[in-house]
């Protein structure tokens, strides 16, 4: 089962508590695929955001963003607001960086192309 990576940081209207790492474990627990995946940080100039990383089975990101978010403020109190993201692991990473550079280099053979049919074109 394929899994991925999800951050939840939430920002509180004080500074973080007991209660709110506890609540903020619980909801992880509820949602992770892995218990020990479970990371909990604390945030931010007022030590007020707290940082929550776990993973959960591999979906759309759009089909479970509402669930976590849902999950993630149920019990939180002092909730004011929260951001979710879901990091590229290393694979997706290196991935991303090979398309990357074919694209730059079929640009590259384009433009190649295109200098070499206007000079071809300019000595007829």
């Amino acid at each position: 089962m394929a899994n991925m990576k999800v951050v939840s940081e939430i920002e509180l209207s004080v500074p973080v508590a007991e209660k709110h790492i506890e609540a903020a474990k619980s909801a992880a627990s509820f949602l992770t695929t892995d218990q020990s995946s479970i990371q909990i940080e604390i945030e931010g100039e007022n030590k007020n955001w707290i940082c929550t990383s776990f993973l959960v089975k591999k979906a759309r990101q759009m089909d479970v963003c509402d669930k976590i978010m849902r999950e993630m403020r149920m019990d939180m109190e002092d909730y004011q607001d929260q951001t979710l993201y879901f990091p590229k692991t290393e694979a997706e990473r290196r991935r991303e960086q090979r398309k990357q550079e074919r694209a730059k280099e079929r640009r590259r053979l384009a433009r190649l192309q295109r200098e070499a049919d206007i000079a071809r074109l300019e000595k007829r």
